[in-house]
């Protein structure tokens, strides 16, 4: 699999897309994307399978809303 400092997204998406479908063809009840740079495709890959997504810019998005946090510091 190519890195994403290739630019090659179409790519990469396709490779991930392959491989949720196979989760999901495994049972797999839900997708994780724990990584802030996949959130480029996450969308994509949704589309192309019938169980949900966990992004982790989605959960801590929520987590910050919750707590009403104004400022936050990413490492």
């Amino acid at each position: 699999m190519r890195d994403n400092r290739s630019n090659r997204w179409d790519e990469l998406t396709n490779i991930v897309i392959d491989m949720a479908q196979r989760l999901e063809s495994a049972d797999a009840d839900f997708i994780i994307i724990s990584t802030n740079t996949m959130h480029k495709m996450a969308d994509e890959i949704q589309e192309n399978i019938g169980i949900p997504i966990l992004h982790i810019v989605d959960v801590t998005a929520r987590k910050i809303i919750e707590r009403n946090v104004n400022k936050i510091g990413l490492l």
